[in-house]
């Protein structure tokens, strides 16, 4: 079980990862233990996003299945105006579409093709045709 939580011992202070972290909770604790501190800890839905690409690359499809079910259910941190830092310029719609390509691309980058065809789908606020 180590290798599945990249550390040389089960004791979650020595876990390398956010995501290695839940799937620690999640098989010591259980669903509903990991779903609490998913509503809890504030997790943002780029994070919940990340933290399920890792789960499937590592096989652990019901995990991925939980945390994915819990992305759709929050926003990312860059939907709220709140969070965009200082040397943004002032310009939150510029500065929360690149935060949201940035993350797209992040999440497509292990598949050809993938990143583009979403670009495809996506409505820019910056364009009036939405490209």
């Amino acid at each position: 079980m180590a290798n599945r939580f990249e550390t040389a011992s089960e004791v979650p202070g020595n876990l390398k990862s956010g995501h290695a972290l839940m799937a620690f909770i999640y098989e010591t604790e259980g669903e509903e233990t990991l779903l609490y501190c998913l509503e809890n800890w504030g997790f943002p839905k780029e994070r919940c996003e990340n933290y399920a690409k890792e789960y499937r690359k590592r096989n652990l499809v019901k995990l991925a299945e939980i945390v994915d079910d819990h992305a759709s259910k929050v926003a990312y941190s860059w939907d709220d105006p709140a969070n965009m830092p200082l040397d943004a310029n002032s310009d939150y719609e510029f500065w929360a579409d690149g935060q949201l390509r940035r993350h797209m691309m992040g999440l497509l980058a292990d598949q050809p093709g993938a990143y583009q065809a979403w670009l495809q789908t996506y409505k820019s606020p910056l364009t009036p045709s939405g490209r």
